[in-house]
């Protein structure tokens, strides 16, 4: 079987260009949705954090599988009390926020401010 022939030098490619105004514009009018007080700002940022609301249960879920997974097949040379431990703090962890989660399940801001997005982002 022929080996292949690799380059010595990868090709050179063409330097990135400066941000250009719109760019500019863009990312302004985006960071205005999460710093604006207005009304428009206000409702993308409620749909965002009922998103990432609606997202926590199944996203728990899966890190508590990880972590049980994890806990199950490493061949790490750890005591097994160390490692159940870790697995029952994630565990506790994550039943902490479910039940968050299930307290404020129907109380969803119509109008969140900034901070209640950076707290649930």
């Amino acid at each position: 079987m022929p080996i292949p022939h690799v380059p010595a030098q990868p090709p050179s490619s063409p330097a990135s260009p400066a941000p250009s105004g719109t760019d500019r514009t863009a990312w302004r009018r985006l960071h205005q949705v999460y710093a604006g007080r207005d009304a428009e700002s206000a409702e993308i940022r409620a749909r965002l954090v009922q998103w990432a609301t609606a997202l926590s249960p199944w996203l728990m879920a899966s890190n508590v599988i990880a972590a049980l997974a994890l806990a199950l097949a490493l061949p790490l040379p750890v005591p097994g009390g160390w490692r159940w431990a870790w697995c029952a703090a994630l565990c506790a962890l994550c039943l902490y926020g479910f039940a968050a989660h299930l307290r404020r399940r129907g109380r969803l801001p119509a109008r969140p401010s900034p901070r209640v997005v950076r707290k649930a982002t």
